[in-house]
Order: structure tokens, then C-alpha cells, then sequence
């Protein structure tokens, strides 16, 4: 590949660029979607070192924060599955840290978590509005527990329970 209308990507990604690069190639991205996956990686690393986030600490929350910046910044910004291919190769060469993710004790968190996956992954969601969901469904939820006495307070749910719990916030 030559250098002519390579995105630059300086800060803390910077020596990793081409080896994203060549990832996104293996995988078969046109050179001009790679480089605009580049352009969101040099975004990036621009707000990690504004933010003196070094890459041992750019774990998911870390990530939620620079998208709910970018949803700010930007007209039409990207979502998460943008980053996927290059936090993936970062994560497999140990460059940043893997998904962790701890044991949920009920099924009550194993639903909240995968709320959690599908706001952030498929709805792009900003890290405030995610958090905020996460908090209503998380009482919605409890409350029709302790009720229902069922393990994760969604069995036998309507549409009455969720206007009924509605309308009691407002």
C-alpha cells in the first residue's frame, strides 16, 4: 500500500494504524472504507490523549465515552460496530484490554446485561442515555420482582404494567 491519502493517525493508537490497516484488508474492506474505519481510529486516539487515557485502560466504558463525545461532535457519527474490526485486532494482540466481563449472579442481571449489548452495539446509544435506560429498566424490573416473585420480572409483563409504571414516574 502506498502512503498517498492515508489518514494519519497520531496519539496513543498511532503505532498500531497499520496493523489495523492490514486487518481490514485481510478481511476485505475497500480501501476507502478502511480509511474512514482509520479516520473514526485516529478520532480516536486524539481524545485518548486529550483525555490521557493510555490503551492498557481503553476498556468499554472507556469506549462509551469517546462515542458519546463523538455523538456531540458530529452530524452523522459511527456506530459501535465501526470499531469493532480494530478494537478486535488491538484486543487479540494485547494492545488494549479484552471484554471483560464478570459473572452476572441472577437472571435478573443476565437480561440487564444483554439490554446493556443491544443499546451500545445495535441502538449506538450515547454512555449517558445508556446508563439512564439502564437504571429505569433495572427498577422497572425489580419492583415487578418482588410483585411476581419470577426471576427476572418480565414473565407474564404487558403493556398496562409498562404505562401503569409510567405514568407513576411522571
Amino acid at each position: 500500500m502506498n502512503g498517498i491519502g492515508r489518514v494519519r493517525v497520531l496519539g496513543p493508537l498511532a503505532l498500531h494504524a497499520d496493523g489495523v490497516r492490514s486487518e481490514l484488508s485481510r478481511l476485505g474492506y475497500a480501501p476507502g472504507t478502511a480509511e474512514n474505519h482509520i479516520r473514526v481510529m485516529a478520532h480516536l486516539s486524539q481524545w485518548m490523549s486529550d483525555e490521557s487515557v493510555e490503551p492498557s485502560e481503553l476498556g468499554q466504558d472507556r469506549v462509551e465515552q469517546f462515542f458519546a463525545v463523538l455523538k456531540r461532535q458530529w452530524k452523522r457519527p459511527p456506530t459501535a460496530q465501526t470499531l469493532v474490526p480494530m478494537l478486535g485486532w488491538l484486543r487479540e494482540h494485547h494492545f488494549v484490554p479484552p471484554l471483560t466481563s464478570t459473572p452476572p449472579g441472577t437472571p435478573l442481571d443476565v437480561l440487564l446485561e444483554r439490554y446493556h449489548d443491544w443499546l451500545v452495539e445495535d441502538r449506538g446509544l450515547a454512555f449517558a442515555t445508556v446508563r439512564r435506560y439502564e437504571a429505569i429498566a433495572r427498577r422497572f424490573l425489580q419492583e415487578r420482582l418482588t410483585v411476581t416473585g419470577r426471576s427476572t420480572g418480565v414473565e407474564g409483563l404487558c403493556g398496562t404494567d409498562v404505562r401503569d409504571f409510567l405514568l407513576e414516574g411522571c
